[in-house]
């Protein structure tokens, strides 16, 4: 899926519900259990509703679980080419 039409596909949800929080993060690479924790503290903190990993270096399988766990799932994902790139959208399940 194109990174466009993900954008596309979110700006219809925040039109049609109104105040989102939202968490961007310029990850460099989402595989190490430093970078999980603070995902994890970040998202007890600000509990946004979308979240925004960039250059996550992995494809979204290698960490299913982590998110199962706290909550979020995938809506949009640009794989990773390679150990470059890499983008995921992430929505709580309560919207």
């Amino acid at each position: 899926m194109c990174v466009w039409l993900m954008f596309h596909s979110l700006i219809y949800l925040m039109i049609r519900f109104g105040d989102f929080s939202i968490l961007a993060w310029n990850v460099r690479g989402f595989t190490n259990k430093r970078s999980h924790t603070h995902m994890r503290k970040l998202l007890t903190r600000y509990q946004p509703d979308l979240v925004f990993l960039f250059e996550t270096h992995v494809r979204i399988e290698s960490s299913g679980q982590f998110w199962q766990r706290i909550g979020y799932g995938a809506i949009g994902v640009e794989e990773v080419q390679g150990h470059e790139g890499g983008v995921w959208i992430l929505s709580h399940k309560g919207i």
